[in-house]
Order: structure tokens, then C-alpha cells, then sequence
């Protein structure tokens, strides 16, 4: 199953490879001496989930078509990472929601492909 991240209109970016999907789950835990007889969960605080992933897009991958494909890829993060749209998430391990752009930095390769590490966060 390839990857996807879906806009809130509809739109929808899948990435021809996805080597690499890292989830990440934090918590802040308190700097300051914890009384004597005080949970210590009550000095966590969970924060945002966020994920990284290796999404490639090449202008002529297997089984599909378009030559633009690698600029409406770079279109399609620009605009909803500027924009802030909350995006959907679609992978082998299902449907998910309400992710933000981070980052999505990405180098530009000899093979008419853009490779992507892109950050989202929850």
C-alpha cells in the first residue's frame, strides 16, 4: 500500500515510495522535585504526536502517468503548509488525522524524482 496525504478539499498527494515512516510519541516530564506521596504522572505532559516519512515522486513511476507529477507534488506541500491545512494520512497502518506540515525539505534527484522528508505533526 503507498502513501497518501489527503487535503481538506479533497486533493491528495500518493508518493510513488515510502521508504521510511517514523512515528514519534513524547512526553515532558518536570524538571522540579516532586513532593513525597504526589503521582508522578501528574508531572507529564503529552505532547503532539509527529511523524516523519521518506515519500519520493518521480515524474514516470511504475503504473502511472504525468509529467508533472514532481511539480504538482511540491505544489500540493506548498500550498498546504502555507495554508496550515489540516491533512489526512493515509498508510499501511490506516487512515489518520488532523496532521500538520512541519517541514518538508527535499533535494532534487538525477532521476527527474524529488525525494521529500517530511515532518508532520498532530
Amino acid at each position: 500500500m503507498s502513501t497518501t496525504l489527503i487535503r481538506p478539499d479533497g486533493q491528495s498527494l500518493t508518493f510513488d515510495a515510502t521508504p521510511v515512516i517514523g512515528f514519534q510519541k513524547t512526553n515532558t516530564i518536570t524538571d522540579h522535585p516532586i513532593e513525597d506521596g504526589s503521582l508522578v504522572s501528574d508531572h507529564v505532559q503529552k505532547q503532539p504526536d509527529q511523524v516523519s516519512l521518506t515519500g519520493i515522486v518521480s515524474d514516470s513511476p511504475l503504473g502511472a502517468t504525468g509529467e508533472y507529477r514532481v511539480q504538482d507534488a511540491l505544489r500540493f506541500l506548498n500550498e498546504a503548509g502555507l495554508r496550515g491545512e489540516l491533512l489526512e494520512l493515509e498508510s499501511r497502518f490506516g487512515l489518520t488525522g488532523n496532521w500538520i506540515l512541519e517541514s518538508w525539505p527535499y533535494d532534487i534527484t538525477q532521476l527527474q524524482a524529488l525525494a521529500f522528508g517530511i515532518t508532520l505533526r498532530q
